[in-house]
């Protein structure tokens, strides 16, 4: 079982700054000049 959760935190190592960088994005409105 700690192998599967060294695993999962593993993942959200890797998942959260993206998370964190595409939300401060969406918050300076830059986003949606990327996306245009």
């Amino acid at each position: 079982m700690l192998a599967f959760e060294t695993a999962v935190l593993c993942m959200l190592d890797h998942l959260l700054p993206g998370l964190a960088l595409l939300l401060y994005l969406e918050n300076s409105g830059e986003l949606i000049r990327v996306l245009i």
